[in-house]
């Protein structure tokens, strides 16, 4: 929930000024989102990212739906990341997508073989 300290920054930041700005989120702080972001977002998108492992019809439209809009920067700001919300941000096509480097903790041993990293090119 850090991330949301700098909604307000960035709406009003000279560089995003105009641009539309839409909030990927977990359901379980989806109230939270609503009641206090609602100024400084454009669209909201609500899930909940385990469920999406077992719903692949389920994954494969929200990410068709992330893939339509375009986007020209994506901020995946979780500290602990997973291979569904790296997956989500990277379903966006953007090669701008900026994220920690992150510890490993969502990980299952399996993926932990093999280091998950994004490039802006």
């Amino acid at each position: 929930m850090l991330f949301r300290n700098f909604l307000e920054v960035i709406r009003h930041a000279e560089k995003y000024k105009d641009y539309e700005i839409d909030l990927l989120g977990n359901t379980a702080w989806q109230d939270i989102a609503l009641w206090y972001d609602k100024p400084f977002i454009s669209n909201f998108f609500f899930t909940k990212p385990f469920d999406l492992y077992e719903s692949p019809m389920q994954t494969f439209k929200l990410g068709w739906k992330l893939f339509s809009q375009s986007y020209s920067e994506v901020l995946q700001p979780s500290y602990t990341r997973n291979i569904i919300t790296d997956g989500l941000a990277a379903l966006t096509g953007t090669k701008n997508i900026v994220g920690f480097v992150s510890d490993t903790e969502a990980l299952s041993p399996k993926q932990k073989q093999k280091p998950i990293c994004f490039t802006a090119g």
